[in-house]
């Protein structure tokens, strides 16, 4: 929970920093996030813990979502500055917030980052709670599966492990589409019939 005293001086200060932002005065706007989360933490009640993971915030009470906004932008930052070890843990702060709704949506930056950060193992251990959790235990969140870069990026990390063929073929086949897009980052070139294959099309209609 969150006193009422600082939610005026964080709107200032964010806005400031995305003013400086915009001018790409970098160092500035990272100045002032850090002073919108050093305002939240002095107004935190003495009960809240970072280190936990079972705190939870309501995105839905507007005096929460500054800090919300807050922690993603240092998330951000923190991968622009190439930390992706801290970044990481903000990351999952931020989603552990609200797990349910994961209402910025961090889940996407979490692939790439448990990556980056070797914290591979991390990944794989959340995969396995949705792939074999209860279903009251998951319920409302979130599923990590339905997302192409987590799949990806499990499927290298089983890769990296030795583990079997299969785990690679189960990204591609939940998500072909992205075949296409990782070979022109790589500069593969791909069989006419590959990339004419329905499957591997990207809708932008929601079909």
């Amino acid at each position: 929970m969150i006193s009422g005293t600082c939610i005026c001086v964080s709107h200032t200060l964010l806005q400031l920093a995305e003013v400086y932002r915009q001018r790409e005065e970098y160092s500035s706007a990272i100045d002032y996030v850090s002073r919108t989360l050093y305002a939240y933490g002095r107004a935190f009640l003495g009960a809240f813990s970072f280190t936990s993971g079972t705190n939870r915030l309501d995105f839905d009470r507007i005096e929460n979502r500054p800090f919300f906004l807050a922690i993603h932008r240092q998330v951000i930052d923190l991968q622009r500055r190439g930390c992706p070890r801290t970044a990481f843990e903000h990351a999952r702060l931020l989603v552990s917030l609200d797990p349910l709704t994961d209402p910025h949506g961090v889940l996407l930056h979490l692939d790439y980052l448990s990556m980056k950060a070797g914290m591979g193992d991390w990944l794989l251990n959340v995969w396995n709670v949705y792939l074999g959790g209860e279903a009251e235990e998951t319920e409302g969140c979130t599923d990590p599966s339905v997302l192409p870069g987590w799949g990806y990026a499990r499927a290298l990390l089983l890769r990296e492990k030795e583990k079997e063929r299969k785990d690679r073929g189960e990204a591609i086949l939940a998500f072909p589409s992205v075949i296409p897009l990782l070979a022109d980052k790589c500069d593969i070139s791909l069989p006419t019939e590959v990339r004419s294959h329905k499957a591997s099309r990207i809708w932008t209609d929601g079909r």
